[in-house]
This record gives structure tokens, sequence and C-alpha cells, in this order.
């Protein structure tokens, strides 16, 4: 991954404002031959930056984008993503990527990250750029002084619109008279509520947050203890993800022997036949999962987690020591849940409802 950063390659998915030229071997693989300014996507990150240094806001730029009916900057997955529209986070993290600037950067573990020419053209020209990101530091972030105190408040979407859910109290059940014939106050409960897309009204869904913690939680803790997650993790080239199964298969095949092993070292009361394999594959197994991890590019924490395989008691601590801020970014970093409205043949039914939430993998 260095040396194609240094000349400049591309790494992952194609990126929003771009286009990828390929042509086709003989024996039919595709080969990368230029990228380029994509003809409907460009002028959109082009225009947000004058806007940003215009002085409009990012919810004004995401909000007039979608009264302009511009597709999203993510890829429609499915029918419901067909009416996703921009956000103000959305705005902001685009135009924070130096791809647009023309650069390849490479974050190597060992040191600071490189930046290097990219085989792409700049949509956003280098002074430009510094003038932007001043302008985009200098309005700092009002949420960094409030930590969270909810685990998808912020990280949860709106089914319908694509807007970003906070945690708000609702009343439960109907007002009570006593015995006096004064009102009873109601129960209150937590629920994530959808907030609304810049430009466009309305409030759509809500859902009691114990619930949908649950519903997230459990996808995610499953998800992390597959033994091909690191394999799994992210879109990558079509090389690097035949490479990452070959790693897979590797630890597969080393675990499988020392598997094999015990067998035969417990049948001939042998400890140190165990021993010697183990000492001789498990740096081996070690090896490859490093290998697996860089080709990855998964954040530290989660490769932390995962090579604990103490997923689930490693979160029920996080969760006793009301260690929010761990568990936010662990979810943030691999999954887009969504929130859709409560199904006609369910309406009135109590409890969980785990056919409302839909999400994708990042």
């Amino acid at each position: 991954m260095r040396a194609a950063a240094k000349r400049g390659r591309p790494h992952g998915k194609n990126v929003y404002g771009y286009q990828r030229v390929y042509s086709v071997t003989a024996n039919g693989t595709k080969v990368l031959d230029k990228i380029i300014e994509h003809p409907d996507q460009a002028w959109v990150v082009k225009e947000a930056a004058a806007m940003v240094l215009a002085g409009r806001s990012y919810y004004d730029i995401a909000a007039t984008f979608n009264e302009r009916q511009i597709p999203p900057r993510r890829p429609a997955r499915s029918e419901h993503r067909q009416s996703l529209g921009w956000t103000a986070t959305a705005v902001k993290q685009m135009l924070t990527m130096p791809v647009y600037m023309g650069q390849r950067v490479h974050n190597p573990r060992e040191g600071e990250a490189a930046t290097y020419d990219g085989i792409w053209p700049a949509l956003i020209e280098p002074d430009d750029w510094q003038r932007l990101q001043s302008a985009m530091t200098s309005r700092g972030s009002k949420s960094n002084n409030w930590p969270a105190t909810h685990l998808l408040s912020g990280i949860a979407l709106c089914g319908i619109c694509g807007a970003r859910m906070r945690a708000g109290k609702q009343n439960a059940g109907t007002s009570k008279i006593d015995e006096d014939g004064k009102v009873i106050p109601r129960p209150r409960y937590y629920a994530y509520n959808c907030i609304g897309t810049p430009g466009r009204p309305g409030f759509h869904v809500s859902m009691r947050e114990e619930h949908l913690d649950l519903l997230v939680t459990e996808l995610v803790l499953a998800r992390l203890e597959r033994p091909d997650f690191l394999a799994t993790l992210g879109g990558q080239d079509e090389e690097v993800d035949a490479e990452r199964k070959s790693i897979v298969d590797e630890i597969r095949g080393h675990e499988q022997w020392l598997e094999q092993v015990a067998v035969e070292a417990e049948q001939r009361r042998d400890l140190r036949m165990l021993t010697e394999q183990r000492d001789l594959v498990e740096p081996k197994i070690e090896a490859a999962q490093k290998r697996l991890e860089s080709l990855a590019g998964a954040d530290p924490l989660i490769v932390e987690l995962v090579r604990s395989r103490q997923v689930r008691d490693t979160w029920a601590e996080w969760t006793d020591k009301g260690d929010i801020v761990r568990q936010r970014h662990v979810i943030r970093e691999l999954i887009v849940p969504r929130v859709h409205r409560v199904p006609a043949e369910a309406v009135g039914r109590r409890g969980l409802n785990p056919e409302r939430v839909t999400f994708d993998w990042r």
C-alpha cells in the first residue's frame, strides 16, 4: 500500500466526484487506466467549497442541494436510500478529504501520514484548499463541548429522510386521574427521534432507545465475533480482497493444524509435541494476523477488540464503566443503522420490532 501511495494510486472505493476508467486485459482482468472528473458530481464538490468560502453554513448548503434535488453523496444501494438527502455533516465531511486537492494520503503505522500527488485531477486548487480548511477550522464545533450520553444519538438515521436521530424524552401511556381528581404525571422514556433533513420539512420516525440500542449492539457484536471479520471489513480493490481471503485461509489452516496436533498429543500423552508445534505455528498466525490488519485498514481500537477474542466481555466492561465513548466509536466505524416507520401489521404491538431497523456495513 505504501508503494501504491507513492505512485499516487488510489486505495479502496471510488470517491464521490471522480470516475475511474478501466481497460480489460487479454485474460479478462480489469486494469485502472486513469481517474477523471465525474460529469455529474465534480461540480457539486467545487460548488460546496465555494459556498463555504463565501460564508454559507453546512446546513444551508445541504438544504440548497436537497431543494435542487441533487442526489446525495452516498450511492443508493437499496430502494429506501433513493430518498436520502444531503446533511450538514455530509457536506463538512466531504470537504475535509485531501483527495479533492489531488493528494493521496498514506498513514503508515510507524510514522506520520505521508502525502503524495494522486493520479487524479484536483477539484479544489491547493491555495483554495488551504483557505477552505482554515475557514472550516475557525467555525469549530459546538458538539465537541457536549459529551454524548446516548449510544446512537447522531449515529442512527431516519429511514425516510436520512436525517440523524437524536434522543429525547417521550410520554408513555395515557393520562390518568387520581381520587382527588388530579392528573397523574405520565411516565417518561427516552426515544430516538428524526430531526428532519435540511430543506425537507417533517418528522418521520421515532423508536424507543432501549430497543434500538439492543438491536444495533447485537448486530455489531455478532459481526465482530465472526472469524472472517477482518477479511470482510470495508470494500477494497479486487486484488486486496483476494489477498485478504488468502490470509484468512492461511490462518484457518494453521489453527486447524494445531487442533489436529492437540488431538494427537492427547492420544499419545505427549505434551512436548503440542508445545513444539505451538511454538512453531503461533508466530506464523501472529504474522498473518498483522498482514490482515494492515490490509483491512481497520481502526486500532477495533483491531484490539477483535484480537482480544473477548468481544462481549470487553463490551460489558465498557458498559459497566459507562464508557460510551468507545462503544460509539466502534459502532460508528462499523454500521449505519436506519429506523423505519412501524409496519401496518405491527401498529399497536408492544415490544421490540426488529423489522423496523435496516443497516449498511461500512
